[in-house]
């Protein structure tokens, strides 16, 4: 896995309404340390924990716990399984070229058959 640290410059920065957002957004799945996900390692083994092939993580991980803002900087800590990562997006952009269907369909469809937390 790769760790990333962001900051990022925001017009309006309010770290529950990033949090809330990240909540609802498919594909991201918040985390916090004291559940033990301290490391990209425990990251990995949560995944593994899911029975997925090669522990793979489709979803970005991030760390709710390291979301923080301060004189307009929204900070935070997130997991990105490289490898994986990748896998839903390429099956939804085929069908996107394709035109099979919509992209909420094929966003569901996709997450539905990779068993995405959400």
């Amino acid at each position: 896995m790769h760790l990333h640290a962001l900051a990022i410059k925001l017009r309006e920065p309010d770290a529950e309404k990033v949090v809330e957002g990240f909540d609802k957004a498919p594909r991201i799945v918040l985390l916090e340390s004291r559940e033990g996900y301290s490391s990209t390692s425990g990251i990995m083994d949560f995944a593994r924990e899911l029975g997925r092939p090669r522990g793979d993580l489709y979803e970005v991980a991030v760390w709710k716990d390291s979301i923080r803002v301060s004189n307009g900087w929204l900070y935070l800590f997130m997991a990105i399984h490289q490898e994986a990562i990748v896998v839903p997006e390429n099956v939804d952009c085929i069908r996107a070229m394709l035109g099979t269907v919509d992209s909420k369909t094929s966003i569901e469809m996709t997450n539905r058959s990779l068993a995405l937390i959400k």
